[in-house]
């Protein structure tokens, strides 16, 4: 196995999921995202990402089960520049939502959107990031006539540097505490209002430092993951939710 091609960026990803959405009769989901970056340099970053999730449906029959367990596919593609003096990296890009189980206009719809992620290292002067910011604006162009605001911070503390290199399992280790506000633009509602706040946290194992494989070779890790809702709109449920994800990155 060899590395990616110089300026591209390969990742692949399977998380095993309990219901996320309150919405699934207490069902685990298979999750599964495949990605693709290509950096082109001071013209940006072109990418494209397809997402699956799928669970055993119970009002499904034997014969129709390869179509009603598939929940949700969404593609995306999106063009990434980074604002160097703003420390800002700027995505745009478009998504299609499908969903297998319906028929006819609901069964897809599609949004575009904007996210900016800023590089706090340079605001605070330290190695790693401390907060992470994120904003980011959907808006739907077909079944739904508003968009949808997120607001998100997260912190990856890395045990190796509490602990020390030495550790023989802790130095590998990742504990990454999130949250996440949105709005719904009058896309569920009416009006702009906060619509859920989600709090979580994810812990993570590198694999590919515990088992010395080359960097060549890619990155492989594990994680665990835990996050709760707070849903503040009636089409939308409290939820508990949490899972195990495997991913590869090149």
């Amino acid at each position: 196995m060899s590395a990616a091609p110089r300026g591209q960026w390969f990742d692949l990803a399977y998380s095993l999921v309990s219901d996320d959405t309150g919405r699934k009769g207490g069902k685990l989901s298979h999750q599964v995202s495949l990605a693709h970056e290509h950096d082109f340099g001071p013209l940006g970053t072109l990418g494209a990402s397809v997402w699956l999730d799928f669970f055993r449906n119970p009002l499904s029959d034997r014969n129709t089960r390869a179509i009603q367990d598939l929940n949700e596919v969404d593609y995306s593609a999106y063009w990434s520049h980074q604002i160097d003096p703003l420390a800002t990296t700027v995505t745009v890009g478009w998504t299609a939502q499908t969903f297998p189980q319906f028929t006819g206009d609901k069964a897809w719809t599609q949004e575009v959107f904007v996210t900016l992620a800023v590089d706090d290292r340079r605001i605070f002067g330290t190695k790693e990031g401390l907060l992470n910011p994120y904003l980011g604006y959907f808006q739907d162009v077909d079944d739904f006539p508003g968009g949808w605001i997120e607001m998100g911070v997260s912190h990856c503390f890395r045990l190796a540097d509490l602990a020390g290199d030495q550790a023989p399992v802790l130095k590998h280790l990742t504990v990454s505490p999130a949250v996440l506000a949105a709005i719904d633009h009058r896309q569920l509602a009416k009006v702009t209002q906060l619509a859920m706040l989600r709090y979580g946290v994810e812990i993570g194992y590198d694999l590919s430092s515990a088992w010395k494989i080359p960097a060549n070779c890619g990155v492989f890790t594990v994680s665990g993951f835990v996050y709760y809702t707070q849903a503040f709109e009636d089409e939308l449920r409290p939820v508990l939710f949490g899972g195990l994800s495997l991913r590869y990155s090149l």
